[in-house]
Formats: structure tokens, C-alpha cells, sequence
């Protein structure tokens, strides 16, 4: 076993708690992290249709094309409908899910959160982080929301969660003025939810949409111009993608080395022994 690591399919036993994953030690003290449940390192998330970060296309991934696809993507996995989740996208996750519970559960707010999630390029922020809250946000408290609408580039999917004798769906608008036009007709009588994720210079979410009715999440660069109105404008919440610590680059190479077309990434025995 590569690095003392083994793949396991299936679902794990136990994700790590908040209290594991808000913790961010010094380089040179990781292996002194607080306690986790279990062992395990780092999760692949996987879709058959896709996410919508590739536009659901479900790509094949190599090395040499994963660059457009980021840290998110699982570097070899043989389509893209593979993500690679690390404790950094669960503190994000659970970050948003507390205001959105506050929100929807105990109301506490007068208004929805908007979470303002800001990370480097390549980091994981839209294909990790946009696909990890997209499939927990779908699945919350057994089908609690209604819709979940992801605008992405120049479009947008709104995604209608399955209801007794009524199929999920997925539409996609091209125009996402059109998109927010919908949303703002459902937002008085469904509970929905708004993930933006902002991959264009210049580009700032759409101003009209309904975050007085719907908790909104924000997927950016560090570029102030990007989010810096709705911060002030919605009191927006900064969350900050941290970059791999030790163990997730431990956790990253021996699933390439175990993942069966490991060897196409150039991860070999002696690089394996090389960062043990």
C-alpha cells in the first residue's frame, strides 16, 4: 500500500466533524492535527451525469488537460464526473450549512446568509467546493430545499429536487437575467438556494437576485471586484480556501498511485518514498 493508504469504495463510516477540519496548524506541526474518527484522508466524490462546473460533459481527464479543471478535479480519474474532497471543502461546507440551518431550520435571521467562499486560481473553490455544496445542498435534511440554481460563466442551471410524484430535473438558461427572473417567481413560495461561481474577469453575481428569500454562496478569486460590493451590501461572510496541508498531498498521491491509471500521472514507487 502506497504511504500506508488503501481505497475504499462506498460510502465512509464518518466524515470528519467540524471540530476536525477547523484546524489549521503550522506546516511543520501537521501531523500534530487534532483527533479524527476513523481514518480517512481524503473523499472522491463521483456523478454519472457530471457537475455542473463541465457543463455535466463528463470529460475525459489526463494530465496534460486537468490544469483547466483545478485541484478539484481528481488529476487522473477517466472522466471528469470524479471530485477530490479534502477537509478544506468540508469546513466549507459546514460553514454554509450552519447559516443556511438558521436560516431555513431554527430562523433564527432576519435574512438570509450570503457566504462569500474566496480561493487562488486552481485551488478547488469551484469544482470541489461548487460541486461538494451542490450535491450536500441537494441531499440536506432529506430533500429540504426546493431548487438549487447555479449560475455558472453566462448561464445557469436551476435544479429541481425530486418530489413525490414528481421527478428531479435540470434546466439550463443561457441568458442568466432569464434565470433570475424564475428564481425570483419562486423564491416567495419555494425554498431554493444560490451558488455563483464567478470565472470571468470583471464578473460580479447578478445584483438582482433574491437573497432577502434565498441563502446565497459566492465561488470566487481573491479579486475584490468580484465581491466586494455584495460583502458590503449583504454583510457577506468570507470564507477562505486554505491550500493542501502534508496529508492531503500524501492522501492525493497514493489514490493516483492505487487509481488504476495511476502511472499515466508519473506517480511511481520512488516518488512515493521520495514524500513518506
Amino acid at each position: 500500500m502506497p504511504l500506508g493508504m488503501r481505497v475504499v469504495d462506498g460510502l465512509p463510516e464518518n466524515v470528519w466533524s467540524y471540530d476536525e477540519v477547523n484546524y489549521s496548524p503550522w506546516p511543520l506541526e501537521v501531523n500534530r492535527q487534532a483527533p479524527r474518527n476513523g481514518k480517512l484522508e481524503i473523499m472522491v466524490l463521483s456523478s454519472e451525469d457530471g457537475w455542473p462546473y463541465t457543463q455535466f460533459r463528463n470529460e475525459t481527464r489526463s494530465v496534460k488537460n486537468n490544469a483547466g479543471v483545478g485541484r478539484g478535479g481528481v488529476l487522473n480519474a477517466s472522466t471528469s464526473n470524479a471530485v477530490y474532497i479534502r477537509r478544506e471543502v468540508v469546513r466549507v461546507w459546514y460553514i454554509v450549512e450552519k447559516a443556511m440551518r438558521a436560516w431555513y431550520i431554527k430562523r433564527k435571521l432576519v435574512k438570509p446568509g450570503t457566504c462569500i467562499v474566496i480561493g487562488t486560481p486552481g485551488i478547488g473553490k469551484s469544482f470541489a467546493c461548487g460541486s461538494f455544496l451542490l450535491h450536500r445542498l441537494l441531499h440536506y435534511e432529506g430533500g429540504l430545499l426546493d431548487v438549487v440554481a447555479y449560475f455558472i460563466r453566462d448561464g445557469a442551471y436551476v435544479i429541481h429536487n425530486a418530489r413525490p410524484g414528481v421527478p428531479g430535473s435540470v434546466v439550463l438558461y443561457s441568458d442568466q437575467y432569464a434565470a433570475v427572473l424564475k428564481i425570483k417567481k419562486m423564491a416567495s413560495c419555494k425554498r431554493g438556494f444560490v451558488i455563483v461561481d464567478i470565472s470571468k474577469k470583471g464578473q460580479s453575481p447578478p445584483e438582482e437576485l433574491p437573497t432577502k428569500s434565498w441563502p446565497t454562496v459566492v465561488l470566487t478569486s481573491p479579486d475584490k471586484s468580484h465581491y466586494d460590493s455584495w460583502k458590503k451590501d449583504r454583510n457577506g461572510k468570507l470564507i477562505y480556501v486554505n491550500c493542501d496541508d502534508e496529508r492531503d498531498l500524501k492522501a492525493f498521491v497514493a489514490w493516483q498511485k492505487l487509481f488504476p491509471l495511476g502511472q499515466d500521472a508519473g506517480i511511481t514507487d520512488e516518488l512515493c518514498k521520495e514524500i513518506s
